[in-house]
């Protein structure tokens, strides 16, 4: 589980809050195992300078988010510093829905038949029984906030696997880490798909350059920190805040703020 109660942006809450919130949540998460020891806050818009620094303090030396900043100023794996000195690795994910690019560049484009399109095409044509709760919205009515459901099927054919296969590999793994691509279904209010251990299988039968891994965050940025060691990384320093419009919802600049904040007496 994730070693947060509850998931904030990192900017509009306080120091302590955002430490309260991390010692609630590991002891919340050992009732069902053990928390995730890696720092993982995908969706904050921006990163406050100290975040390192706390995460050390509750022995994780690494750190993973996405949006508040970009691919053009932070790379996909180096150094992230604090005031203070405090060091973790920080891996970036990408700017496309980081948390669930599995989900919409290959679960959906190979079971619903999307284009990959992470706006528009996302759920086919909508069928309530499957898809309970949808946008209201001319243009996006067919967006699925539940993401599968039971009744899904998977497509056998080889060539059929392998063509809707490359929307992800197009997405994915130009941001690959040494041999690393990342593919997470965390997808807005979605359950997990008792579908995945045979969408997997069925991949991994057809793909020839690809070992396809259903494996955990704490394992993938386990991997990573064992790919880049003695590597001379990008260090980034203090609070992570990179404004850019792109296509989606990770650049907006109305949607990253600051953490510092000038009082008036």
């Amino acid at each position: 589980m994730v070693s947060w109660y509850t998931l904030p942006d990192m900017n509009l809450v306080s120091p302590e809050a955002t430490v309260r919130n991390h010692l609630i949540g590991r002891r919340v998460s050992k009732e069902f195992g053990s928390p995730m020891q890696s720092g993982f806050n995908a969706t904050s818009y921006g990163q406050p300078a100290q975040m390192p620094q706390i995460y050390r303090g509750f022995g994780m030396n690494e750190a993973f988010f996405y949006r508040g900043t970009n691919r053009h100023q932070v790379p996909p794996v180096g150094y992230w510093d604090s005031p203070d000195g405090s060091r973790v690795l920080l891996v970036r994910g990408f700017d496309e829905v980081t948390r669930a690019n599995w989900s919409y560049f290959a679960i959906k484009p190979i079971v619903r038949g999307s284009s990959g399109d992470q706006l528009k095409s996302l759920g086919g044509q909508y069928i309530a029984k499957d898809i309970p709760v949808h946008m209201a919205d001319t243009e996006l009515c067919e967006m699925p906030f539940k993401s599968l459901c039971d009744s899904a099927e998977i497509p056998d054919d080889k060539g059929f696997l392998l063509e809707k296969y490359e929307i992800f590999r197009k997405q994915a793994y130009k941001q690959s880490i040494g041999k690393h691509v990342v593919g997470l279904d965390i997808d807005d209010n979605a359950s997990p798909w008792p579908g995945q251990v045979e969408f997997i299988a069925k991949l991994n039968n057809v793909l020839e350059d690809t070992e396809i891994v259903h494996s955990s965050m704490d394992e993938f940025i386990e991997a990573i920190t064992e790919e880049v060691k003695g590597v001379d990384l990008h260090l980034t320093e203090g609070e992570v805040r990179h404004p850019l419009v792109e296509y989606g919802w990770n650049g907006l600049y109305s949607m990253i703020t600051s953490a510092r904040v000038k009082k008036r007496y």
